[in-house]
């Protein structure tokens, strides 16, 4: 089938469910990734010991590498328009904060206590 197996999920669609495996993938070698790009990236090292760092980096997983995530809303699954800090699109996060349940923002109120002296 490849590497994204189909199983049913709670994600709101598939492109999320897919960058979540991605995570999986990531989180899992991105140690053992990092310190062999440390290895080749060293000058001072042998360059038979830099190359087989480098092979081992190509014989990993795409899937490991950062640059393969892509930050996505946690609730409708859209790639564009999200707050970072919160992992949710601008859209949920307005909702949410008119409610008062986003921790730390409050939505801004113009009608009172606004003295405007011309």
């Amino acid at each position: 089938l490849g590497p994204y197996k189909y199983r049913h999920h709670h994600y709101p669609n598939n492109i999320t469910l897919r960058d979540v495996q991605k995570r999986r993938i990531f989180k899992k070698h991105h140690y053992e990734r990092s310190k062999l790009q440390d290895i080749h990236y060293n000058d001072i090292l042998p360059k038979e010991v830099r190359d087989k760092a480098m092979q081992k980096i190509y014989d990993m997983p795409f899937d490991s590498s950062i640059i393969r995530m892509h930050a996505r809303c946690c609730v409708t699954g859209r790639p564009r328009g999200n707050y970072l800090d919160f992992r949710v699109s601008r859209f949920v996060f307005r909702a949410q904060a008119d409610y008062n349940k986003v921790s730390g923002c409050q939505r801004a109120f113009w009608l009172h206590n606004t003295h405007l002296n011309p």
